[in-house]
């Protein structure tokens, strides 16, 4: 996951997303469209990202 806010990894989603077999790539902004904005710091630490991470880890 990468924000489009990212003024540290940048550009955005070039910088960050990797293509290989089973790796998805997602903007944080279109997964929550309605979340509170986040930047490269606080990325980690959203509710959002955290629920994400977990759903991605156990999903598979």
């Amino acid at each position: 996951m990468e924000t489009k806010n990212d003024q540290v990894a940048t550009p955005a989603g070039t910088c960050s997303f990797i293509t290989e077999p089973g790796v998805t790539n997602d903007f944080y902004e279109d997964l929550f469209p309605d979340s509170p904005a986040v930047d490269h710091s606080t990325l980690r630490s959203s509710p959002q990202t955290a629920n994400w991470v977990v759903d991605q880890l156990y999903s598979r």
